[in-house]
């Protein structure tokens, strides 16, 4: 959990995330936060991060953890894990 981790352990494990991993960021504005509500609008930023990393590192995605117990529409398989950034290090990057 990137919360119990001091702002300089998170800034540590950001660099060699950004350094050996392949990551994106999605975002998803207050305008669209407002349109289609907080959880779609989080649905579409993954997506945007989904689209981002494949784009720019070229890379095929298997499988897509996401942390919570919902399902997002995808274009790959998903599998939701409650409290998963406890059970995967994969979503426990993300959060950081």
């Amino acid at each position: 959990d990137s919360k119990k981790l001091s702002a300089a352990v998170r800034q540590e494990f950001s660099e060699e995330i950004r350094a050996h991993a392949c990551w994106a960021i999605g975002e998803a504005c207050h305008e669209e936060i407002n349109s289609i509500n907080i959880v779609q609008a989080s649905f579409l930023a993954m997506r945007r991060a989904y689209e981002s990393m494949c784009k720019n590192f070229e890379v095929s995605i298997g499988l897509a953890l996401i942390d919570g117990h919902l399902a997002p529409p995808f274009p790959c398989p998903v599998k939701p894990i409650v409290k998963g950034d406890s059970k995967s290090v994969s979503i426990a990057a993300a959060s950081i």
